[in-house]
């Protein structure tokens, strides 16, 4: 063995620091946290306060209550193709959490005198991504048409992108959801949900 190669590998074992190593637990079904669980103290101090104040979220600072029962939504649409996607989440009273998603098909709405713009909605096939009990609770919205719109009232302002109320039609005409927003992502993509 030639000592090229042995100096330089002493040299980086020497310089190794211990004291320094850290190890990563991997969190368990019992200690997951989500980052709305973590407490102050727990933070890093580190951070700048300068980065930017919470109070101009969308969701108004308020942290999400996963563990609650309710029903969100989440939706997407690209409007050059007038096609998209629409998530939803529901938890019922055991807490048992079912998830499907659809896919839209959509055509304007023009009788939505509280919109900037609406489009009717036919939902897609259900695809159940997560499926329990509560899914029977659900009804299958598969071939259904739905109006969603986006309110000319501003909401909120976050990161650039300006958040305005959700307005629905389920049959019954054109009304404001409740916890709704919608917002234009870019010029060819629509988001719309319920928190």
């Amino acid at each position: 063995m030639t000592w090229k190669y042995l100096l330089p590998s002493l040299l980086l074992f020497a310089c190794r620091d211990d004291k320094t190593e850290k190890t990563i637990d991997e969190p368990t079904e019992d200690s997951a946290e989500d980052w709305w669980d973590v407490e102050e103290s727990e933070e890093d101090e580190t951070s700048d306060p300068s980065e930017g104040d919470d109070d101009d979220k969308p969701d108004d600072g308020e942290k999400p209550d996963e563990g609650g029962p309710g029903l969100t939504f989440t939706g997407t649409l690209t409007l050059d193709s007038m096609d998209g996607m629409y998530e939803l989440s529901y938890t019922d009273e055991s807490l048992q959490k079912c998830e499907v998603n659809y896919g839209l098909a959509a055509a304007e709405a023009e009788d939505c005198s509280d919109c900037s713009f609406a489009f009717e909605m036919t939902f897609g096939d259900a695809e159940t991504v997560t499926d329990s009990d509560a899914c029977a609770d659900l009804d299958d919205l598969s071939g259904a048409t739905m109006g969603f719109g986006n309110s000319s009232t501003l909401l909120t302002q976050f990161e650039g992108i300006d958040y305005y109320y959700l307005v629905i039609d389920d049959g019954s005409g054109w009304s404001s959801a409740d916890g709704g927003y919608a917002a234009m992502l870019d010029e060819n993509t629509w988001m719309f949900g319920s928190k």
